[in-house]
């Protein structure tokens, strides 16, 4: 088997990325003293790391499947028009307010 690497946010351990391990596979997770290899330290911001950070992204896979993501984004897309309409509707009453 290999190693996968991951960070500790909010008490739980997200991983780098996914693996291909079946569940029920047993673990053993222990806190690395630095950064796995190849991963760009975060205030690294060279030609190399942002070139490094830009390859693993083309690496990350989506969680969600494309009607999930379909419905995602046509509730992301009602989200903003209704925001979009409170706030014309809010600078419509700022601008009857100086008229």
């Amino acid at each position: 088997m290999t190693t996968i690497y991951g960070t500790v946010a909010n008490g739980r351990i997200e991983l780098a990325a996914p693996a291909d391990w079946p569940d029920g596979t047993p673990v053993r997770v222990e806190a690395a003293a630095e950064l796995p290899p190849g991963l760009p330290d975060d205030d690294d911001d060279s030609p190399a790391a942002i070139a490094r950070r830009l390859e693993l992204m083309e690496q990350a896979v989506p969680w969600l499947t494309p009607e999930e993501d379909a419905a995602w984004r046509a509730d992301a897309a009602r989200r903003k028009a209704e925001q979009l309409a409170m706030w014309d509707k809010a600078n419509a009453d700022i601008d009857g307010l100086f008229q």
